[in-house]
């Protein structure tokens, strides 16, 4: 993903001047510390907010300072209005810097937010698949002969 492929909010909003404000200023009712580095964008190509942290790092290649963008958070547009105050919440719970934050605990959370939504995908995807592949087995066990229980796809079993 390349910068120019993001949309700055302010160009897609009136609001977006407040919002940027409010990511970048503290904000002691939501335990928000603020950062000035943080840049709020409407991503078109994913239709989704994004934030990213703009950080001025010493690149070699060049040998001179280059800014650089890394994404920290990503919220859908799909289903759901924009609320900035819940998208400082979830900064706010996963800052390490914040007292009682833990990366590992915000990571071991993600990984079992992760793992839980790819089981629920598979089971679906498994619950999809049942019937259509009930109708193919037995359509070849039909254009076969071999009606027996077990379908072999590769013709290693034979009754």
């Amino acid at each position: 993903m390349r910068l120019k492929d993001l949309q700055n909010l302010h160009d897609r909003t009136t609001l977006g001047p407040e919002y940027q404000a409010r990511l970048t200023n503290p904000d002691p009712t939501l335990g928000w510390l603020g950062d000035p580095d943080l840049v709020l964008t409407y991503n078109r190509l994913e239709d989704c907010y994004e934030v990213w942290r703009e950080e001025v790092v010493y690149d070699t290649a060049v040998e001179d300072y280059v800014t650089r963008y890394t994404i920290i958070a990503k919220r859908s547009t799909k289903g759901a209005r924009f609320d900035i105050a819940q998208l400082i919440r979830g900064l706010v719970a996963r800052d390490s810097y914040i007292e009682g934050n833990s990366a590992k605990q915000a990571m071991e959370k993600y990984l079992a937010e992760v793992s839980r939504e790819t089981e629920e995908g598979e089971a679906r995807m498994v619950e999809a698949l049942m019937e259509p592949h009930a109708k193919v087995a037995h359509a070849l066990a039909r254009d076969t002969g071999n009606l027996s229980t077990f379908v072999s796809m590769s013709g290693a079993y034979k009754k």
